[in-house]
């Protein structure tokens, strides 16, 4: 995140979707000035709207990046495995853990 943020003319995104519940949480009252510089200057698109503007530069969309994987080898990846898009390696953990309970 410090590196999106300190980059000249840099913009970013997340999809409004997102921006609920524990992550609202994590990027509203966090007191990190880099997370409070991201936040405070975050658009709201959805991935086909963020991707067109990753496309034109200097342009960043935060999400799940399972998510984002599917979303590029679906729609934006040719028959020999290329894509114009680079996912990040390192992440932000939000959450502790998912689980599903059921009987």
């Amino acid at each position: 995140m410090r590196q999106l943020v300190e980059e000249e003319g840099w913009q970013w995104s997340i999809e409004s979707w997102l921006l609920s519940g524990v992550p609202l949480e994590y990027f509203s009252q966090h007191t990190d000035p880099v997370v409070k510089k991201l936040y405070g200057k975050m658009q709201r698109l959805n991935v086909e709207e963020a991707l067109q503007k990753v496309m034109g530069g200097k342009f960043g969309h935060i999400i799940f990046r399972n998510y984002m994987n599917v979303i590029l080898a679906a729609h934006h990846t040719d028959a020999r495995g290329h894509t114009p898009f680079y996912v990040g390696k390192e992440g932000l953990s939000i959450f502790a853990s998912f689980g599903w309970g059921f009987r």
